[in-house]
């Protein structure tokens, strides 16, 4: 463990043992298309209940370990993610389980929320738990139908605690400054001899905040025609901290886009098909495809951008 993720899992750590719930709580009614949900306990920064001011704010938002690792990000590259993540710190308890949010980063057409689910004490953590049904509520900027794809996926398992990281990836983009929505459904497991989804705690756990996150990415839309192969033109390019999204219309060539990102000193970042990091959806006659970054990226780095080998001017 670096020094940086020390420091800031003893933040993390001392912010928990002083949370308190506030006097003044509030119950909302949170409520997805479709949906229908039990009231929300909806604790708005807790820790304030203990500094109630601002800098106390100031002082939550940082980064979550957890988050640290996956993207393995360094404190530089976190300096320009500043405006595109919340750390919400909001719970909800149903049946005797309590699901926190811990952090959520928006990436242009993806979204990542890391939460925590309390285990009770008759629930062993020896298995691979989920929900029947998961996802994140949030505007979009098309109005149309927008389809996508989505993982639920453990990150780390305590004696009484499970944290997860859910990434959702949308082919429209998500409005910035909006209100965000994370709704789960029946905590169990998935039994592959039954081959059945096995209910261990019923419920409905729906967690919506005031989300203040903007774009840490560059846009590039071609001002004129150009065409990444024979009957396929590139609509969009946008790079961010942490991915690349390349958006395409015309022929189906999803199975053979391919990304290269060239940085100033020499190095290159490389999106093949079938890359595990990517997310691929063809919608209509538009071909997109997401690709994460292992290591948390700072822009200023890039040099150029090619999508199957046709520089694109970012």
């Amino acid at each position: 463990m670096t020094e940086l993720e020390k420091e800031l899992f003893e933040h993390s750590k001392r912010v928990r043992e002083h949370m308190q719930v506030p006097s003044d709580l509030k119950t909302v009614i949170a409520c997805k298309k479709k949906k229908h949900f039990r009231p929300v306990i909806v604790l708005i920064a807790a820790a304030l209940a203990v500094a109630g001011t601002a800098a106390a704010a100031a002082a939550l938002k940082t980064w979550n370990i957890h988050l640290i690792r996956f993207f393995d990000a360094d404190q530089e590259s976190m300096d320009h993610t500043e405006k595109s993540y919340d750390v919400p710190l909001i719970s909800e308890t149903v049946n005797g389980t309590t699901v926190t949010v811990l952090q959520s980063v928006f990436d242009e057409n993806t979204q990542y929320i890391l939460y925590e689910v309390s285990i009770p004490d008759n629930v062993s953590p020896d298995k691979n738990y989920s929900f029947m049904d998961f996802g994140i509520d949030i505007p979009l900027a098309e109005q149309t139908d927008s389809i996508g794809t989505i993982k639920n996926e453990i990150v780390e398992i305590y004696d009484d605690s499970i944290i997860f990281l859910l990434q959702q990836t949308m082919t429209a983009e998500p409005v910035e400054n909006t209100m965000v929505g994370l709704y789960l459904s029946d905590f169990g497991y998935f039994d592959s001899s039954a081959m059945e989804f096995v209910t261990v705690i019923d419920g409905d756990w729906s967690l919506k905040w005031d989300s203040d996150r903007e774009s840490a990415g560059i846009t590039y839309i071609p001002d004129e025609t150009i065409e990444i192969c024979d009957g396929c033109t590139l609509e969009k390019v946008i790079i961010s901290p942490f991915s690349v999204m390349v958006k395409a219309s015309g022929v189906d060539i999803l199975g053979s886009i391919s990304i290269e990102v060239q940085l100033k000193d020499g190095s290159m970042l490389l999106c093949e098909p079938g890359d595990d990091n990517a997310s691929y959806i063809r919608s209509g006659n538009v071909d997109f495809v997401y690709y994460r970054i292992d290591k948390l990226l700072d822009i200023n780095d890039v040099d150029k951008v090619l999508v199957n080998g046709i520089e694109v001017n970012i």
